[in-house]
């Protein structure tokens, strides 16, 4: 499978979610990875195959309200509210009808359609004691969804995930819920905000960077960035422009070893 089949299989899909974006008038960004190809190449990183956009937290939980409503035919929207295997704290949203498996991960029960990752951007409080509560609450959510996939990959839990894999699944998640419900928050009044992919909340900016959009080239459309893309670059890459060595560059699909992709074929086929 060729790495730019996938990108434009998965441009299609983020341009779908951005007519909803626009459509509802919820403020999008591209992200991560995606805000690098973005500003760098004018698209995507030419080795690389992963989307990312993110949400302030409001208009997250909208937007994935919205989606299960008017794309629900064509897409899933998965989270650990909707999929019960599903390891992360952000959403994908997959494509019914595709696969995209990783061969040592396909005993995760979970929905293996291509997909695109979406990160809620939630305020990290200026209270010290808050903040270090904040991150503990993630830390114990991280580790509460991290049973299935490790039982998938055959490994052996250390530590305390060997206490946290013998609660039952519902009063896991049940705990998740509470937390994302007590801990989540979006405020203008909290310098930082977080997107819950960094262990702890380590990886944070500031919520000011986030404050105004512009946009910018992404392939063959116009989309939606932070104006102030510098700071959040050099936060999350230090120097960005810089091309990694080539022993370096893989794309998100291809990295997580022998991969199943198929555009035409429910990933239910092939488990």
């Amino acid at each position: 499978m060729d790495v730019r089949d996938i990108q434009l299989f998965k441009l299609e899909i983020l341009k779908d979610v951005i007519k909803v974006c626009e459509k509802h008038n919820l403020t999008y960004y591209l992200y991560g990875g995606t805000l690098l190809g973005c500003i760098r190449h004018n698209g995507f990183i030419p080795w690389d195959d992963d989307i990312d956009i993110a949400l302030k937290w409001n208009d997250y939980k909208k937007l994935l309200k919205i989606l299960k409503t008017e794309c629900s035919k064509k897409y899933f929207v998965q989270n650990s509210f909707t999929d019960k295997e599903y390891p992360c704290l952000w959403t994908q949203i997959r494509v019914n009808g595709t696969t995209s498996m990783p061969v040592e991960l396909k005993e995760l029960n979970m929905h293996w359609g291509i997909c695109i990752d979406i990160f809620p951007l939630i305020s990290l409080s200026n209270d010290d004691n808050e903040f270090k509560k904040q991150r503990k609450a993630f830390a114990y959510a991280r580790a509460l969804l991290a049973k299935d996939f490790i039982e998938a990959k055959k490994e052996n839990a250390v530590g305390g995930q060997k206490f946290i894999n013998l609660i039952p699944n519902n009063i896991r998640h049940f705990i998740v819920n509470y937390i994302f419900k007590k801990y989540a928050k979006e405020s203008k009044d909290d310098i930082y905000i977080s997107d819950l992919y960094s262990d702890d909340l380590v990886k944070k900016y500031k919520y000011s960077d986030f404050a105004e959009v512009s946009v910018h080239s992404f392939e063959d459309s116009k989309m939606a960035i932070p104006k102030n893309y510098d700071s959040i670059l050099k936060e999350c890459y230090g120097d960005y422009m810089k091309l990694p060595p080539i022993e370096e560059r893989g794309g998100h699909e291809l990295q997580l070893g022998e991969t199943i992709i198929d555009f035409n074929k429910d990933y239910s086929y092939y488990k």
